[in-house]
């Protein structure tokens, strides 16, 4: 067992305890500032983010293909929500941006 994997096992434990976290690390041994740690490192690796593995794209942008139209659509706005990022876009752009995120790789499951 990974030391990762010990220590999310020992915070859903602390987690489903009726003992406060202080209460919890008097109990165990642990040092308070040490769970908290380990929380956020644990809390971290959870996050929508991550759902972009860094081999897929590591520090690159991905390019979204321009739209030129004349509809009137073309002022009409479309809030795209990924992860904790939002853009705002225009609604001629919405396919183009889906299409480029599937390809990168970024709409699948990465477990």
């Amino acid at each position: 067992m990974s030391k990762f994997e010990k220590w999310q096992l020992i915070i859903n434990e602390c987690k489903s305890s009726t003992l406060t976290q202080a209460a919890f690390c008097q109990r165990e041994g642990i040092k308070l500032s040490t769970l908290h740690y380990w929380i956020r490192v644990v809390k971290k690796s959870a996050e929508p983010a991550s759902l972009i593995s860094k081999e897929n794209t590591p520090d690159r942008f991905i390019k979204i293909p321009t739209v030129s139209t004349s509809f009137p659509e073309k002022d009409q706005k479309a809030d795209v929500s990924i992860g904790c990022v939002k853009v705002t876009i225009p609604t001629c752009h919405v396919a183009a941006l889906h299409i480029s995120l599937h390809q990168a790789g970024v709409l699948h499951d990465q477990a």
